[in-house]
C-alpha cells in the first residue's frame, strides 16, 4: 500500500514525547520515501572588506525537523517565492545554493523521488533562478483532497495511496498557510496544494520563460507606435476599429508566445492603447467643437444671429 513518495509540509521543529516521536521517525525510515519540510531562514550579512562595508539579504540558518526525523527522511526547503508587485505566487525556486551549500525545495526533492520511483530522469535546474510555472488547478480543484483523520481512522482504503505522491499539510483558514494565486483572483490557495501544482509543473516541465527585457521593451514600443500612427487624426468610427484591432493582436501575440513557452506581459501596452483612444476621442471633440464656436462667430458677423442659431438648430 506505499505510496511513491509521502511529503509532509509541516515543520516538525520542536519535540512532543521521545517515544512517539522516535517511532514515527522509525516509520518514516521504513520505505525511505518521505519528505518533510524545512525553513531557510534570511537575515542580512555584513561584509567588511578593504573598509567597504556590504550587505545583503543571505541565508542566516536553517529551521529542520527534530534531529530522529531530520536524519530519517529527506527535506526540502518550504519558503514561498511571492511577486514583490502584488504578493502572488507565480515563482518556484527548485535548488538554492549560499557559499557550500546547496538546498534543494520541497517541491523538487518530492519530484526528484518520484522520478527516481518510476525510472525517469530527474531535470536539473540551474541554482537560485526562480521559475515561472503554470498552475494545473483551482483552489479546491482537481486533487484528491482527504482528511487525515479519516486516513488515521481507516476510513480511507489505504489502498488508495498506492503508488501515488500523498502531501500532508494544513487546509485551514487562519494558520497563515495560504496564498494568493494568479489563476484565481482574491482566492487564497493553501500552501499545500501550492505545492503540488509546482510538482505538477516539474513533471511536465511547464514552465515559462521571461521574454528578455529589452526585447519585452521594442515590442511594445513598436505596438504603441503603431497604433499611434493609424489613430493619430482618425475619424472615431475608424479609430474605435483600429484600437479594438490593436487590443485582438497584442492578445493574439501575448497567447502564442504562451504557447510557446514564453512570458510577455503586454496588459500595460492594452492600457496605454485605451489610454490613446480616450485621449483621441476627447481631442476629437473639443477639437470640433473650438471649430464649430470659430464657424458660428464667423457667420454671424455677416448673417442674422437669429438665421444662425435657427441653421444650427435644423
Amino acid at each position: 500500500h506505499a505510496p511513491a513518495v509521502i511529503g509532509f509540509d509541516i515543520l516538525f521543529t520542536g519535540k512532543q514525547d521521545p517515544n512517539i516521536d522516535k517511532q514515527f521517525a522509525d516509520e518514516c525510515m521504513k520505505n525511505n520515501n518521505v519528505v518533510v519540510a524545512m525553513n531557510l531562514l534570511f537575515g542580512t550579512e555584513v561584509n567588511i572588506n578593504d573598509n567597504i562595508i556590504n550587505s545583503n539579504n543571505s541565508i542566516t540558518g536553517v529551521s529542520t525537523a527534530y534531529p530522529e526525523l531530520f536524519n530519517a527522511t529527506e527535506s526540502g526547503y518550504v519558503n514561498t517565492v511571492l511577486d514583490s508587485n502584488d504578493g502572488y505566487v507565480r515563482k518556484c525556486i527548485p535548488v538554492v545554493k549560499h557559499k557550500d551549500n546547496v538546498y534543494e525545495s520541497f517541491s523538487y526533492k518530492i519530484y526528484s523521488k518520484y522520478q527516481s520511483y518510476i525510472g525517469e530522469e530527474v531535470n536539473e535546474y540551474e541554482y537560485n533562478k526562480a521559475l515561472r510555472f503554470n498552475y494545473s488547478s483551482l483552489p479546491n480543484e482537481q486533487y484528491t483532497i482527504v482528511s487525515f483523520c479519516d486516513v488515521i481512522n481507516g476510513k480511507i482504503p489505504l489502498n488508495d495511496f498506492k503508488g501515488s505522491i500523498v502531501l500532508v499539510g494544513a487546509f485551514t483558514e487562519g494558520l497563515q498557510d495560504s496564498f494568493y494565486v494568479p489563476i484565481s483572483r482574491g482566492v487564497k490557495m493553501h500552501g499545500v496544494q501550492i505545492h503540488a501544482n509546482i510538482i505538477e509543473a516539474y513533471y511536465n516541465h511547464d514552465f515559462l520563460e521571461d521574454v528578455n527585457l529589452v526585447l519585452n521593451i521594442i515590442i511594445a514600443s513598436l505596438i504603441i507606435t503603431l497604433v499611434a500612427i493609424f489613430t493619430y487624426k482618425t475619424k472615431i468610427v475608424r479609430l474605435s476599429i483600429v484600437v479594438v484591432a490593436s487590443c485582438v493582436v497584442t492578445l493574439i501575440l501575448q497567447t502564442v508566445l504562451y504557447k510557446l513557452g514564453y512570458y510577455l506581459p503586454l496588459i500595460n501596452v492594452l492600457s496605454i492603447i485605451l489610454l490613446m483612444y480616450i485621449v483621441q476621442i476627447i481631442y476629437q471633440y473639443v477639437y470640433e467643437k473650438t471649430i464649430k464656436t470659430k464657424a458660428i462667430r464667423a457667420f454671424k458677423k455677416y448673417v442674422d444671429p437669429q438665421v444662425v442659431e435657427n441653421v444650427i438648430k435644423q
